[in-house]
């Protein structure tokens, strides 16, 4: 029997027949391109995944099982599916479903239809959308019973980590369903991640031990989430914004940005960086993000910046960076050209996004 497992599943309640048709614009995602390095043995990695306006993060427990929490709207289902394939991964221990809003379960059938699943978590909240009943019926169909994600549940243990549950603290939230955002907590050694889905200020306060190292940022940045008082508690050191580019909600808020990063907290954002990975050893949290290492967040000696002496040409007109010797810049104005020794994510702040042709990293010309 897996970790954290029990015998007897609780049971989340079975939706009312009478569907209610969910509209969404389905955007085709691209492919992701991975190139991180191999886990070493006891090290976890977490893996964000860059799926547009949603939420999905597969994470590599130390002892080698495997982790899911949501998987976007549908489309993203087989984005979701063929990453993991990349990982080699054809089991998912532990399968969350942090809230039955699409944008975090809507890939979740698909996902189920093609892995072997160990255990499968969802809030005790019941939905009537096409969604919501695709996944419960994705579960039946492949025998699986679902256990009730509630807060001081367990979910793994092993050597040196631990995998709880933090929220839903309360069975009753009303009829909005970013309350019932199961919150997960995974610690590793010294180290600690905190993955908030959709989880709203009311929630934030219901909280206790919320200090972390790692955050995934809740709501996609929106300021319902992230209150002031739970933002200087939780004290980050990296905080990722996982959201769409040019979303028609406008996030993240930049007063939420502001927030995080005024509290110390290193910034990263899907929409800009695409998948972020973190890789833990129980000591040290490195950051890799469009597959360069980018911070390490831990160690004794003193942290460097990796591109601080490259020289970038950007285009101030269409807010992209180039490599000196990108052919692009052959096609650009002048007075649209401009030099700079910023660093990437500096820049990447700033508004501005890396040229597909030259691909500038951070590595010097």
């Amino acid at each position: 029997m897996l970790a954290g497992c029990s015998a007897q599943p609780d049971a989340v309640p079975t939706p009312h027949p009478e569907t209610q048709t969910e509209t969404q614009t389905e955007t085709q995602p691209e492919t992701q391109t991975e190139t991180q390095t191999p886990l070493t043995q006891g090290e976890m990695s977490v893996h964000m995944l860059d799926v547009g306006q949603g939420d999905s993060t597969f994470i590599e427990l130390p002892d080698g099982t495997t982790m899911l929490i949501d998987a976007g709207e549908k489309p993203y289902g087989q984005t979701v599916i063929d990453y993991l394939e990349k990982k080699n991964c054809n089991k998912i221990d532990y399968l969350v479903g942090t809230h039955p809003h699409s944008d975090h379960i809507g890939g979740l059938a698909q996902v189920i239809k093609h892995f072997d699943i160990g255990a499968v978590y969802l809030p005790k909240k019941a939905h009537t959308t096409t969604t919501y009943i695709d996944l419960l019926a994705a579960v039946k169909d492949k025998g699986l019973g679902v256990q009730s994600a509630r807060a001081d549940k367990n979910i793994a243990r092993g050597d040196g980590f631990s995998v709880d549950i933090l929220s839903p603290v309360s069975e009753d939230y009303g009829d909005n369903l970013n309350l019932y955002s199961v919150v997960v907590k995974i610690t590793h050694g010294d180290k600690t991640f905190l993955f908030m889905g959709d989880a709203e200020t009311e929630n934030e306060r219901e909280l206790e031990d919320v200090s972390a190292d790692l955050i995934r940022v809740g709501h996609h940045g929106s300021n319902t989430s992230s209150g002031n008082e739970f933002v200087s508690r939780v004290d980050a050191e990296i905080a990722v914004v996982s959201v769409g580019e040019g979303n028609s909600y406008n996030l993240p808020k930049q007063d939420i940005l502001n927030r995080w990063t005024d509290s110390g907290a290193k910034l990263y954002r899907t929409d800009q960086l695409g998948t972020v990975v973190a890789r833990c050893d129980g000591n040290t949290i490195t950051v890799e993000a469009d597959g360069t290492v980018t911070e390490s967040v831990g160690q004794t000696q003193e942290k460097e910046e990796i591109s601080t002496a490259v020289t970038f040409l950007l285009n101030t007109s269409t807010k992209k960076i180039h490599l000196p010797d990108c052919g692009s810049l052959k096609l650009m104005s002048e007075k649209n050209k401009a030099t700079t020794q910023k660093t990437m994510d500096e820049l990447i702040n700033e508004g501005y996004t890396a040229c597909s042709n030259c691909q500038p990293r951070g590595e010097k010309p």
